[in-house]
Formats: C-alpha cells, sequence, structure tokens
C-alpha cells in the first residue's frame, strides 16, 4: 500500500518556540470535513500546552495577555497529512489577506517545508 506509507511518513522536524506553540492552537481550522477535523485535532493535541509546563514556564494568562518565562524550543514531527492541512491552512490566511504579524514565522516555516 504505497499509499498508505506515504501518509504515515514522517517529515523533517519543526522547532517550535513556546509562543508559536500557544499561536498554532488558535490558529487551526475550527470548521471541516471530518477527516481534517481529526488532523486539526491531532495537530492541537501533539503541540498543546500541559499543566506541567504551565507551571515549569510560569505560563499565567490575564485578560487577552499571555505570559511566560521559556526559552526553549521544541521539535515536532508532522505526518505529511498533517502538514498538508497546515500548509493550506497558512496559504488560505495568506490569500484572503488574514495573515497576522505573529503568524508569520508558523506560515513560512509550514509553507517554506512543504517541498521537502
Amino acid at each position: 500500500f504505497p499509499l498508505m506509507s506515504k501518509e504515515v511518513e514522517k517529515v523533517k522536524p519543526v522547532s517550535l518556540t513556546l509562543k508559536d506553540r500557544l499561536i498554532l492552537g488558535h490558529a487551526l481550522p475550527t470548521k471541516g470535513d471530518a477527516t481534517s477535523m481529526i488532523i486539526v485535532r491531532d495537530i492541537a493535541k501533539k503541540v498543546e500546552i500541559n499543566q506541567e509546563e504551565i507551571e515549569k514556564y510560569k505560563i499565567k494568562s490575564v485578560g487577552q495577555q499571555t505570559t511566560w518565562n521559556c526559552a526553549d524550543v521544541f521539535s515536532y514531527e508532522f505526518s505529511a497529512p498533517e502538514k498538508e492541512l497546515l500548509k493550506k491552512t497558512f496559504e488560505d490566511l495568506s490569500n484572503k489577506k488574514e495573515l497576522s504579524a505573529e503568524l508569520l514565522d508558523l506560515y513560512q516555516a509550514f509553507t517554506a517545508r512543504a517541498s521537502d
């Protein structure tokens, strides 16, 4: 099953900061077909912040502002379907002229990686 092996094939790891992880969770689509939403759920679970990290990095939210004390970079491997969904998400935001400055690094990371 060549198609199946391609779907589970891992791509080069992507380095994300804590800020990237927080932003990525909010940039993911909130609606779509069942397959897309399963992929969205898997991405969100992969990069989500857990309780241990909240304590370790002193993450605090006050109103709409979130602060933390973390310079660490986290490495993630995304499957081919995850990578394609992320690429399409950021390209769609750019095409609609809805890409914000805080999303630019993520846009570049995921659209540049599409050809890897």
